[in-house]
């Protein structure tokens, strides 16, 4: 049999004692560091063992697929593949976050905050968090809930970090990239994934659904969505834009000559576009011929290598974090003005940008 994560998730349900008090740290910490340690010896072993619910078999595989799109269908935004800037430390952030943080770390925290989540629940009296039983259903419904509801979740947290100074301090890292490609998915700052998957997982709780579950949907089902929309080609998906995310919707999620009235972004969906059509951020220019311009309005102050995006949200913070509201400029623009196409594509879809005066960036 296949050495894979559910295999390996089943051993730690088996082996892993559920009497561990939410309030003793220490207990939680050796927990944290014994699943932390049996996931390590897992993934090694996946490194070399085929499995279907191989995570890092996805990775490679979405890598891979979105790769060859890029190489062989045109390129809406003008610039080479692996040239690009940024493409070395996107590749970078593709093994940090997916292969050590989510792989590894990512999975022993769930583990972790759901044994204290359940615990201090049992403290004060409730034994169960489950309030509708779905597990007799048929595996096919249980999937499609679970996704919907993911996808919920992630759109909500999603707008919630472009809303909120804090927040936005650790996106920000995402959205400062002014050449995106299929690997720029992985270009976050790592702190997201320990503050917003817990949210996510809250709501499953109610339906039954574990940490486990919801640890494999993440490292599975939703990459694809994740390494396509950032994928940089120029096709025309027409209705489906409407019905999933497409990389034609998602470059504008990443402009910042944004529309007005829309001062936080548009376009927030994961995969489901539903979402941004409910609540008046779904964004699709009707002509053509305007393109988004990428990165922030202050790209300049980004620094370009990993150890400088690690620290940035805190020096954002203690400094003009506090004071600068996160509003794209251009959005504040009169709505009459926004009618107007804020960049016109060349026939060669380059972007033709004004010169700011040259600011040494931070290292």
């Amino acid at each position: 049999m296949p050495y894979d994560f559910i295999q390996v998730a089943d051993n730690l349900y088996y082996f892993t004692g559920s009497n561990i008090n939410a309030m003793d740290i220490i207990s939680l910490a050796n927990e944290f560091n014994r699943i932390f340690w049996l996931y390590w010896e897992a993934a090694g072993k996946q490194l070399y063992t085929f499995s279907w619910y191989n995570s890092f078999f996805w990775v490679g595989v979405w890598c891979l697929l979105c790769f060859v799109l890029e190489l062989m269908l045109p390129r809406r935004l003008d610039y080479k593949v692996v040239k690009r800037k940024g493409f070395w430390l996107d590749i970078f952030y593709v093994i940090f976050n997916d292969f050590l943080i989510m792989g590894l770390g990512f999975f022993a925290f769930m583990w972790v905050f759901e044994k204290a989540y359940l615990a201090g629940l049992s403290s004060i009296g409730i034994d169960s968090t489950v309030i509708f039983e779905v597990h007799h259903w048929p595996l096919w419904a249980q999937i499609l809930l679970l996704f919907v509801i993911v996808d919920l979740m992630e759109f909500l947290a999603h707008y919630a970090m472009h809303r909120f100074n804090f927040l936005w301090a650790f996106h920000k890292i995402h959205h400062a990239q002014e050449e995106i490609g299929f690997a720029s998915s992985r270009h976050f700052h790592w702190g997201e994934l320990f503050v917003f998957k817990p949210f996510i997982y809250l709501p499953l709780s109610l339906l039954g659904y574990t940490a486990k579950e919801y640890t494999i949907l993440v490292l599975t089902l939703v990459y694809f969505a994740a390494f396509f929309s950032h994928t940089n080609i120029r096709l025309n998906f027409g209705f489906f834009n409407y019905l999933f995310i497409t990389p034609q919707t998602h470059q504008w999620h990443h402009a910042k000559n944004m529309p007005h009235p829309h001062r936080y972004g548009v376009n927030f969906a994961s995969v489901l576009p539903i979402w941004d059509v409910l609540i008046g951020t779904f964004y699709l220019p009707k002509n053509k011929d305007e393109a988004p311009e990428l990165g922030v309005d202050d790209n300049e102050d980004m620094p370009t290598t990993f150890l400088g995006q690690f620290v940035y949200p805190f020096v954002f913070l203690f400094s003009k974090g506090k004071q600068k509201d996160n509003v794209f400029e251009s959005s504040l623009q009169p709505e009459n003005a926004a009618t107007q196409p804020v960049r016109q594509a060349t026939s060669t879809n380059t972007k033709t940008r004004k010169k700011k005066p040259t600011k040494k960036r931070k290292k």
